[in-house]
């Protein structure tokens, strides 16, 4: 009986010895997050919501005309970048995170432009 609990005891250890963060935990998830651009134009307002795990939008609204335009996405978040695919006649972009996960650094893929820093809200 004392080797069965000496055994019981060692695997106890060892079961939470082995256990160790999951990647998944090391990043926030960005699931029903919205990040507003802080820096570029005056005319425009950039604004993306992350409506899944995999799903985005970004909208585009001019300042002056009071209009907007919503461009979907499809995202993968591979710590600390996202890649948005875009649908329709969205352009493919990169996110970089900061390291403290409050800003993202958002960039057209094709043209290399940076569309701006995004701030978490």
């Amino acid at each position: 009986m004392k080797k069965f609990l000496l055994l019981a005891a060692v695997a106890g250890c060892l079961a939470f010895a082995g256990c160790d963060k999951d990647e998944t935990d090391m990043h926030p998830s960005l699931t029903h997050s919205v990040w507003v651009c802080r820096t570029g134009s005056a005319d425009f307002t950039w604004e993306f919501t992350f409506t899944t795990n995999s799903d985005a939008r970004a909208t585009l609204t001019s300042v002056i005309l009071g209009k907007a335009e919503t461009f979907m996405y499809h995202y993968v978040y591979n710590d600390p970048t996202v890649f948005f695919e875009g649908l329709g006649n969205a352009a493919d972009l990169r996110g970089d995170m900061s390291d403290d996960y409050k800003t993202m650094t958002i960039t057209n893929i094709s043209t290399g432009k940076q569309i701006g820093i995004f701030s978490k809200q």
